[in-house]
């Protein structure tokens, strides 16, 4: 018997190649965990879900953002376009012009600048629903519904993967 099971215990050590540690990159509480330690997982299964409330609201206040600075920028071009003409004819400064060039190129980057954050939330907040990379097997569950996870600063473990 005690042969017997320090063979399967074993053949249970050795039966995976490689381990691979599974991080989140997004912070927040652990909202659900979908599987078990022991559970066969495919490639793309859900592992859990972080709550995704910060980046929402992140998300609304930068398309907030992006609106506004479109309207800016906008109204800033139109504008230039009538400064531009006036420069053209030499109604106006030299220097008045390029002052209005000057903030016609800042409002556009602003608003670059914007859509960039906005795409940027939008990316994390994807992200909430941490998957599996591999097809394996649970080994280990290092998080808990609940569980504070902080990974925009250092990638926080969250699983760990068995890999035949």
């Amino acid at each position: 018997m005690f042969f017997i099971y320090c063979f399967m215990f074993l053949m249970v050590s050795f039966s995976y190649a490689e381990e691979y540690t599974v991080h989140a990159i997004v912070k927040g509480i652990v909202e659900k965990v979908f599987v078990k330690e022991g559970d066969r997982v495919r490639k793309g299964e859900p592992l859990l879900r972080i709550s995704a409330e910060i980046y929402d609201a992140e998300i609304l206040k930068l398309e907030n953002e992006v609106v506004e600075k479109e309207q800016n920028y906008l109204k800033i071009r139109k504008d230039f376009e009538r400064y531009k003409e006036l420069y053209e004819r030499d109604l106006l400064a030299k220097s008045v012009y390029e002052d209005y060039e000057i903030r016609l190129k800042k409002a556009k980057a602003e608003l670059e600048k914007t859509k960039a954050e906005l795409r940027k939330a939008k990316l994390l907040a994807s992200y909430t629903t941490v998957v599996s990379p591999y097809e394996g097997v649970v080994k280990k569950l290092l998080v808990g519904e609940g569980s504070y996870v902080n990974g925009e600063v250092v990638p926080h473990p969250v699983a760990i993967i068995g890999v035949r």
